[in-house]
This record gives structure tokens, sequence and C-alpha cells, in this order.
């Protein structure tokens, strides 16, 4: 066969000076598709994506795809915090692959991406004086280690904005 490209043009003239054949010829575009999900919330966390995919979509709210172009470099931004919760990672196929909430990956393989999320915990500490030590504490709410109740001294370790009501005995001895 003697053909000849004349383009790779959609678009292309010839000049009709003899009989010709002319032949369009496809090429197999890969593709690799983008999950994007999130942990804690399991859902509803709005992440930037930039470029926009081959269907013109780029932002959504977890869990969504986005289908790239085999080796599109692609840039997720997550917010810094959902809710009472810290962004912690991005987990690529489940390894983490960085601590800030905007990352970009090349798409060279399907993958998924999740933006994870933990509380913001803090720590109450329950004491007593004269006694220094000994008074039984009753604690409304169990903290984030299913405990409860306690003897003083003791610490307590709460998600933001739990509240807790301590009640203790009117006197000693």
């Amino acid at each position: 066969s003697n053909e000849e490209s004349l383009s790779t043009e959609p678009t292309v003239t010839v000049t009709m000076d003899y009989d010709r054949t002319l032949r369009a010829v496809y090429k197999t575009i890969e593709t690799r598709t983008l999950t994007v999900a999130s942990r804690d919330p399991d859902s509803g966390v709005t992440v930037t994506v930039s470029p926009a995919d081959q269907s013109g979509q780029s932002d959504g709210t977890t869990q969504f795809t986005r289908v790239y172009t085999k080796g599109t470099e692609v840039t997720l931004s997550a917010k810094q915090s959902v809710g009472a919760n810290q962004f912690k990672q991005w987990l690529s196929n489940g390894v983490p692959v960085s601590t800030e909430p905007t990352v970009t990956v090349k798409m060279d393989y399907d993958r998924t991406l999740r933006a994870v999320y933990l509380p913001i915990l803090h720590t109450l500490t329950v004491a007593s004086r004269d006694p220094d030590s000994g008074v039984t504490v009753t604690v409304s709410s169990a903290d984030q280690s299913g405990q409860s109740d306690g003897t003083t001294q003791f610490t307590r370790v709460y998600s933001k904005g739990t509240e807790v009501t301590l009640t203790t005995v009117q006197s000693i001895g």
C-alpha cells in the first residue's frame, strides 16, 4: 500500500486531480479514572479539582469521579476543616501522599484520592483540693475512649464542642 499521511488535523483539503481514497485513522486515547472521596465525614466534602476532566467536570462533593487522559496532572484542594473535624491527609489508593489540603497527582493509573479528617480534640482535667485526690466525680458524657466518671485527679478527651456536666458530692468527711 502506498498510503501517505496528509494531516493530523480533523479537516483536510485535497485537490481532485486523480482518484483518491481518504482514510480517517483514529488513535485510542487511554483514560484514567479519579475517584474523590473523604473520611470523617464520609461524604459531603467539597473538593476543587483542576483541570476539568474529559466531560468538562471539575469541582465536586464527595464521593465523585472524574475521567482524565492518561498522564494528566490533576490538582485537588479540600477544605482545612469540615464541621468540628480538621484536615489530616490525602490518601491515594490507601497510601498517604500529602498532609497539605492541596495535592497534585499524575493520572498514570486509576486512583482514589481520599481527604481524611480527624476530630479536633480537647482534654478535660478534673482535679480537687482539700482533699487533693480521691474525690469521686460523675461525668455526664463518655469521652473518646468511652470513659466518664472518675476519682480525682483524672483526664478525659472530648471532640470540640462536646458539652460535659460534672457532679460531685457536696462535702467530704
